[in-house]
């Protein structure tokens, strides 16, 4: 795991009670599922080096605001213990900055519709989790940490490139004395920092823990115009520590 902004954090060198990882030779059933709304949507291998999967929205009918997502069939994760998140992931895009992306997340009750809003409204404004993720009409990716209404949106500045691997991580501490929580992005290893400061100040964000619950962990995304995205995973990860 690459240095953090908290060496010292829980999610550093430690062993984790819980683990799972997968460089996408396939796709593992009893750990995932998919989350769509159009028919065709569709979770398969793509040819690549190593694996790849793609996460298609759907070719037939396609409409806009059409999403498929790969998710984690049960709620594995929550802020009673420090997580990390990782993914390595990429997307086509079917117009100009017209997709909507989750590169790595996590939610309560994950369902299509309602992780990334309709005509790029962006992330749902009640759940609790984390993503990385870009929207319609923009350009970056964003970092959003959510506890129920209560919610921090950073925008990174850095560029959300169609057809551009990078690596995403989300880390999730709790703080001592348990009543708050801290979560630090990172991509391509390097903890994100907000575009909206000169002096390169840290993405990170403290949270209030009373009423937390369970999350899925999850990628993908949905369409902004009335044409397929696809999203590419070529390896996810998580794991929770003891």
């Amino acid at each position: 795991m690459p240095l953090t902004l908290h060496p010292n954090s829980p999610v550093y060198g430690l062993d984790f009670q819980a683990a799972y990882a997968d460089h996408c030779f396939g796709l593992n059933a009893d750990v995932f599922e998919k989350l769509s709304d159009n028919a065709s949507a569709a979770i398969g291998v793509a040819d690549a080096s190593g694996g790849v999967l793609s996460i298609a929205t759907g070719a037939t009918s396609a409409a806009d605001n059409d999403g498929c997502y790969l998710a984690t069939k049960g709620e594995v994760i929550k802020m009673d213990h420090a997580f990390v998140l990782k993914s390595k992931f990429r997307y086509s895009e079917a117009g100009a900055n017209v997709a909507n992306a989750v590169a790595i997340g996590c939610m309560n009750n994950a369902a299509v519709g309602t992780i990334l809003g309709a005509n790029g409204a962006g992330p749902a404004a009640n759940f609790y989790g984390a993503m990385i993720y870009k929207i319609d009409g923009d350009t970056t990716w964003k970092c959003i940490s959510s506890v129920g209404t209560t919610q921090q949106i950073d925008d990174t500045g850095v560029a959300a490139a169609s057809n551009a691997t990078a690596d995403f991580e989300i880390q999730f501490e709790v703080l001592p004395g348990g009543a708050y929580g801290r979560f630090v992005f990172l991509i391509d290893g390097h903890v994100c920092t907000k575009a909206t400061s000169n002096v390169n100040e840290p993405i990170t964000h403290e949270v209030a823990l009373g009423g937390v619950t369970e999350m899925n962990v999850l990628c993908g995304g949905q369409t902004g115009s009335a044409a397929q995205e696809v999203f590419y995973l070529d390896a996810i990860a998580f794991a929770v520590t003891t």
